[in-house]
């Protein structure tokens, strides 16, 4: 299985299932705890056939631990980005397809967009360590008017 973490702070991870997400089609899996630290795991780049390019080298004792998350089409998946998470391949006949969106304090910062570009939205705050590499999306005029 495919097990990746993310760098950052206070970052909360939402997946809305699009389909029904069973284990039989691969649902995404998490260890239990994980969250809390991890620090004699390996990470480490993969061949680039999955969606970051980049995985943790679990041990069997937690790959034993790993708890799949079920979700029927509509249904959402809110977790914290540290905890180890991911999935098997989808061996089924059915699509397994989701939404996801990130929440991070105005503190984050995207330390590999080079290699891992994804669009990063600011929607309020002021962020302390910007480096530009965000869509502004905060209103340009209060709601007073």
């Amino acid at each position: 299985p495919y097990w990746h973490s993310v760098e950052g702070t206070d970052i909360v991870t939402v997946w809305l299932a699009l389909d029904d997400s069973t284990v039989q089609n691969g649902c995404m899996k998490v260890i239990p705890t994980s969250h809390e630290g991890y620090p004699d795991l390996e990470m480490r780049k993969t061949d680039g056939r999955d969606l970051l390019g980049v995985e943790v080298q679990v041990t069997a004792e937690l790959e034993e631990r790993a708890a799949p998350v079920e979700l029927k089409a509509g249904d959402l998946s809110i977790h914290d980005s540290f905890i180890l998470h991911g999935s098997d391949a989808n061996t089924s006949d059915r699509r397994r397809a989701g939404y996801t969106m990130r929440y991070a304090n105005a503190n984050t910062v995207h330390v590999d967009l080079a290699e891992h570009w994804v669009p990063v939205y600011q929607v309020r705050g002021t962020a302390k360590n910007a480096t530009g590499e965000y869509i502004d999306l905060r209103p340009t005029h209060s709601a007073d008017g």
